[in-house]
């Protein structure tokens, strides 16, 4: 099975993007692969960066995994469960307006799948990123998504969830396979 990076294409000119992180809020929890249970129904408050645009992908640019209902939506009627959410409310500096829609995303499940990498070896002599890899499936207890333990800030997913979003026709999302995915992409 072909395995895929999943991130915001940051190259779609006008793309909002949240580059703070609001008190009360670990962006490590959302890295960890575990289950949080600070995760609720109740809206938490996001401002959007000053350079951001008006369009609005379905994955929010930035430090943060947020997700627009509709990619949510998609991941259920595609049978995923590793993940779980809170709502947010998007203040736009340069309009004073609120919006919604998106959520604070957490994907459940860390595997240490990647093909060749040495876990015996010393921390420091360990990658400091993963590029140009290929994930082992036996070891992803098939999850269609899940982040890596070897770089909890990937996402990954197969190649079965890949082509569903793309016949939901999801916009400003990256899905790069792993074997040409790099950190500058």
């Amino acid at each position: 099975m072909n395995y895929y990076v999943l991130f915001a294409d940051l190259r779609v000119k006008g793309l909002a993007t949240v580059m703070s992180v609001p008190k009360g809020i670990e962006i490590m929890n959302t890295m960890t692969g575990e289950e949080q249970p600070n995760y609720s129904k109740k809206e938490i408050q996001l401002e959007l960066s000053l350079g951001s645009g008006s369009f609005r992908g379905h994955m929010m640019g930035g430090i943060l995994p947020l997700f627009r209902d509709e990619l949510l939506d998609a991941f259920d009627e595609f049978g995923v469960e590793n993940y779980q959410y809170q709502p947010t409310k998007m203040l736009d500096p340069a309009t004073n307006q609120i919006e919604y829609g998106y959520h604070l995303t957490n994907i459940i499940g860390l595997k240490a799948c990647v093909e060749g990498y040495n876990w015996n070896a010393k921390p420091w002599d360990r990658p400091a990123r993963i590029e140009y890899f290929q994930i082992d499936s036996t070891k992803t207890d098939n999850l269609a998504i899940f982040r890596l333990k070897e770089q909890p800030n990937l996402i990954i997913i197969n190649q079965k969830l890949r082509d569903f979003l793309i016949e939901k026709e999801m916009v400003a999302i990256r899905m790069i396979p792993t074997e040409e995915f790099n950190s500058l992409m």
